[in-house]
């Protein structure tokens, strides 16, 4: 898993060469601020609720969940003419989480959340919408939808998760976010 940093974004200091960062237990707190898996898991929650409990651990914009917030917000009023309705759900992928320490007790966390973007209209006769033609590429039968499509997203991301003690905020360190398969009906 790698991802390109954000303009801006300092990464923390971690242990020397030599004494090497330890690698930390995706799924324990110990001092950190919120144990890595969940700490991701809030992210992905924040994702698609973006007025959710969790999204308060972040700090600063993330140009990533904001695209996500306006794609879902542009496919709802794209189809409110035809009574479309649009899903937002994203979730980790635990498989693709590590996690080490820094020299200030915080950690240094890498994962993937997947996205998956469900947009439905009413079966009515005569009603459909148009997907962008790429999406053949990622696996639609075809680019007219009549009923539903769904669009699965990988997002790789990593996070600086402070230390409880520093009284800082979750900060995202890098994140891209990729169409990777799309099906229709």
């Amino acid at each position: 898993c790698w991802v390109r940093l954000l303009a801006g974004a300092t990464m923390p200091e971690t242990a020397p060469a030599e004494t090497g960062s330890p690698v930390l237990d995706i799924q324990a707190e110990g001092s950190l601020m919120l144990a890595p898996e969940a700490a991701l898991s809030a992210y992905a929650e924040a994702k698609d609720n973006p007025s959710s409990p969790g999204s308060a651990s972040f700090a600063g914009t993330d140009p990533a969940r904001d695209a996500w917030v306006g794609l879902v917000q542009r496919w709802g009023e794209a189809l409110a003419p035809i009574e479309g309705q649009v899903g937002p759900s994203s979730s980790v992928d635990a498989s693709q989480t590590y996690a080490m320490g820094t020299a200030d007790g915080g950690a240094i966390v890498l994962g993937t959340i997947r996205s998956t973007l469900t947009l439905t209209i009413p079966s009515a006769q005569g009603r459909s919408f148009t997907l962008a033609a790429y999406f053949a590429a990622l696996g639609a039968s075809s680019t007219t939808v009549t009923q539903a499509a769904t669009i699965e997203f990988v997002q790789p991301i990593a996070l600086a998760i402070p230390a409880k003690s520093s009284g800082t905020s979750i900060e995202v360190l890098g994140v891209s976010q990729l169409p990777v398969q799309a099906t229709t009906q």
